[in-house]
């Protein structure tokens, strides 16, 4: 079957501010490939969208129109959700993706709004075969840390885009390593998002124990918990 769907039709959907258009042109797209991987929708629209957005109309912010978009993004990442579990248990059929007995809590800090980019993240993991909670944008760092501790998960992910926000994730990562080690808990942080873009010093700053960057990250990352079990 030809692909008669193209990022330049996504584009002009979204720039008409059409959002009912563009969630069921992603739902189309995956009717019309019913055995592709749905984070496809991810990396033929979203992704490429967000690499090269830039505002539709002259105007020096158009924070508005992020909003819009944002919002946008995340009712399609929400349609394709039934559509990963699918895939998943038919990867997991044909053993092309095995468990990892690996749990995974996601959030982003305090005063840290962008959530698309680990959300979308988050799925990644999960197709790779790990147990994912997802907690969302501007979590304080005591509920982080309550629901790592009752979910008793073995990573706590952590993302900021805005680089005015690595000081606060700098003082939640301290404050969970505080709280894990004081609780002998067997936990590690994983740390991304675009205010590591262009300074990955920052890093080793934070005290995180893993970074993750983009997707062959997540494969890199996947295999090494698997060899280590």
């Amino acid at each position: 079957m030809k692909d008669s769907f193209s990022i330049e039709n996504f584009v002009g959907i979204l720039k008409n501010k059409k959002k009912d258009e563009a969630i069921l042109y992603c739902i189309e797209y995956l009717k019309s490939f019913p055995n592709i991987n749905p984070l496809n929708v991810y990396e033929k629209f979203i992704l490429p969208f967000l690499s090269n957005y830039q505002c539709f109309y002259e105007e020096e912010f158009c924070v508005w129109e992020e909003h819009f978009i944002s919002s946008t993004f995340n009712s399609i990442i929400g349609s394709v959700y039934p559509y990963l579990i699918s895939y998943r248990k038919v990867l997991l059929d044909k053993n092309e993706v095995t468990l990892k007995n690996k749990t995974i809590l996601f959030a982003c800090p305090s005063e840290e709004y962008h959530e698309l980019g680990i959300k979308i993240v988050s799925d990644y993991f999960y197709m790779e075969g790990f147990n994912v909670y997802y907690l969302g944008a501007n979590t304080p760092q005591e509920e982080i840390f309550r629901g790592a501790k009752i979910l008793n998960v073995d990573f706590i992910a952590l993302s900021v885009s805005n680089p005015y926000n690595i000081l606060t994730l700098k003082r939640t990562i301290k404050y969970l390593k505080r709280n894990i080690n004081e609780m002998n808990l067997n936990m590690k942080i994983i740390v991304g998002g675009g205010a590591f873009k262009n300074n990955k010093t920052l890093v080793d700053e934070v005290d995180a124990d893993f970074f993750v960057d983009d997707i062959s990250n997540i494969n890199r990352f996947s295999d090494r918990m698997f060899k280590e079990g």
